[in-house]
């Protein structure tokens, strides 16, 4: 998560940010009529603002524009949480969610971003159990020829997930979806030459531009002039892989020291 959002640090120098930020949230189920506004700071969360529902509604609005990254919608005194992306078009958003079961009900208006990752999550939510129930049925089966069947299942359900992949990588590339699915990528490095401290920057320059944007890429050019970029990314990660890789956390954030 710190990595991920050095990079969206980064990629907020290249654009201008928006004026403000206007954010209604409506939660069904919640416990509690205050609602926090968190984000990541390193590997600790902070609150960014405070409100408390007028006739249901959470209202966050600043005059201050929101640096593009992944914030939290937190809700005391469990402080459950729910993850949102923020980019620096898509500041006035509307929320809908029921705290019985988030991933399933939230919907969004104004924000793309968090339209195709949510949308992503449910996919990979019908896919994960036919993945975990092939996969176990794999290791207990004894007839070489019902193990070909079943690892034969199991990767259609493999392909279903990086046809998926493909397809918001393909249509949405400036998505932060899109930028979460190519760092899950498997990259295969080239041969680079030097000491072994200049090699390890070397790849981890190729990591960071493997989850950026195409656009912000090329702008990246002059500080990767070294690296052979362009056709070592690859794609066999596995959909249960990236079922656990991509999930948001649902845990509480009542013993993280740094969410004050």
């Amino acid at each position: 998560m710190y990595i991920f959002n050095l990079f969206l640090g980064f990629l907020c120098n290249w654009f201008a940010p928006a004026k403000g930020y206007d954010i209604e949230v409506t939660l069904l189920n919640a416990p509690n009529d205050t609602l926090y506004l968190g984000y990541y700071y390193a590997d600790k969360q902070y609150i960014k603002d405070t409100v408390v529902a007028q006739n249901g509604i959470y209202h966050f609005k600043k005059d201050s524009a929101l640096l593009p990254g992944v914030y939290l919608l937190v809700m005391p005194p469990k402080n459950e949480f729910i993850q949102i992306f923020i980019n620096q078009n898509e500041q006035n958003l509307v929320i809908h969610a029921d705290m019985k079961d988030i991933t399933k009900t939230i919907k969004f208006k104004g924000s793309l971003d968090n339209e195709l990752f949510y949308g992503y999550l449910n996919f990979l939510d019908i896919q994960r159990p036919a993945a975990q129930r092939l996969s176990e049925s794999i290791k207990s089966e004894k007839d070489s020829s019902k193990i070909k069947a079943l690892q034969a299942q199991l990767e259609l359900v493999n392909t279903a997930v990086r046809d998926k992949q493909k397809e918001l990588v393909s249509h949405y590339p400036q998505s932060i979806t899109a930028m979460l699915i190519r760092s899950t990528f498997e990259i295969n490095f080239p041969e680079f030459k030097g000491e072994s401290a200049d090699i390890e920057m070397k790849k981890y320059l190729l990591l960071a531009l493997a989850a950026l944007p195409l656009t912000s890429r090329s702008r990246l050019t002059t500080f990767t002039s070294s690296l052979r970029y362009g056709s070592t990314l690859g794609s066999s990660i596995t959909a249960a892989y990236l079922i656990e890789a991509t999930r948001p956390s649902s845990q509480s954030l009542a013993t993280v020291s740094g969410f004050r």
